[in-house]
């Protein structure tokens, strides 16, 4: 399923690009050279909210196999760390900014969103490079052959 986190991680981070500069435009008040059409933001949210559903759906399955096992063997605790505290604090603004009915809020809820969403795409590359650095050890299965191998020698 790690093609399919990609995916989904992918199609987040597509599609809250092209959620920032209307961002801009509405809440930071800065005339932007491009931002999408009312029809298209509403397809492009729905995109990101769907596939942030989905992801959190994955992150339950990280939570339960991929984190618990390198936490056990102590391994890229800083980059997980970083990158699990990054996802359930983008999780926690997204529900400030649905339903939150304070004006503030709502700017500090999507000013925060657009800037961990910023901070979480270099955090999982570099999380990604530090897994690639380390080889993996990998356990040595003998080759059916040599199962069979051993079989006939023993007849």
């Amino acid at each position: 399923y790690p093609r399919l986190l990609y995916l989904t991680m992918f199609t987040l981070a597509i599609s809250g690009l092209f959620l920032v500069p209307t961002f801009i435009d509405l809440y930071l008040e800065m005339d932007m050279p491009w931002r999408a059409s009312s029809d298209q933001r509403l397809w492009i949210a729905g995109t990101h909210t769907a596939a942030g559903i989905f992801f959190m759906m994955l992150f339950g399955a990280l939570w339960a196999i991929h984190m618990r096992a390198g936490w056990r063997r102590k391994r890229h605790l800083i980059s997980g760390f970083a990158l699990s505290g990054t996802a359930l604090l983008l999780t926690l603004s997204c529900l400030e900014i649905f339903y939150s009915g304070n004006e503030d809020l709502s700017w500090w809820s999507s000013t925060t969103h657009v800037a961990l969403g910023m901070f979480g795409i270099p955090a999982f590359a570099a999380h990604r490079l530090v897994a690639q650095r380390r080889p993996r050890r990998r356990q040595h299965k003998p080759a059916r052959w040599t199962n069979a191998a051993a079989s006939l020698q023993e007849q």
